[in-house]
């Protein structure tokens, strides 16, 4: 992406490189200075490395269960075989939710590892349909770095 600052006199170029980075420059005229250039590396948490927690419904719509199977199987029995079969690595037993397993990267499962776009957008979860405002913990996520503490 490219700006440009017309009351600053200063351009901006942006790309987004691989993964979660994004190199940023900027390049602008200081009357009586000269040229300058500011440059950064920025490592931005996404919601690609939070844990996805989903219910039934989208693990339907995922296609990782089947509607049959989501009416007239216990929660309890359809999370044992999905955490055998290694598509969940944990599941609420008081909220019936389940949390979708990750790669060893940390990356959703469903992430594309080159182009780092969802490989199932249009049947993505409720959770990635309303993040951040929605989940577990509004707003939160365990990946992103936290504040220091008064």
């Amino acid at each position: 992406m490219i700006a440009h600052d017309h009351q600053q006199n200063r351009i901006s170029f942006v790309w987004q490189l691989q993964h979660d980075q994004v190199l940023a420059i900027s390049i602008g005229s200081i009357p009586g200075h000269g040229i300058a250039m500011a440059c950064a590396l920025i490592v931005q948490p996404t919601a690609a490395r939070c844990p996805v927690e989903v219910g039934l419904a989208d693990l339907v719509r995922l296609a990782l269960v089947e509607p049959f199977e989501a009416e007239h199987e216990a929660p309890k029995q359809i999370a044992r075989r999905l955490s055998k079969a290694g598509l969940i690595e944990h599941f609420n037993f008081k909220h019936s939710r389940f949390t979708l397993a990750r790669r060893a990267s940390g990356d959703c499962r469903f992430l594309d590892a080159l182009t780092r776009r969802c490989s199932v957008y249009e049947q993505r979860p409720e959770t990635c349909r309303r993040h951040p405002q929605r989940g577990p913990r509004p707003g939160y996520c365990a990946y992103a770095e936290r504040a220091p503490r008064a």
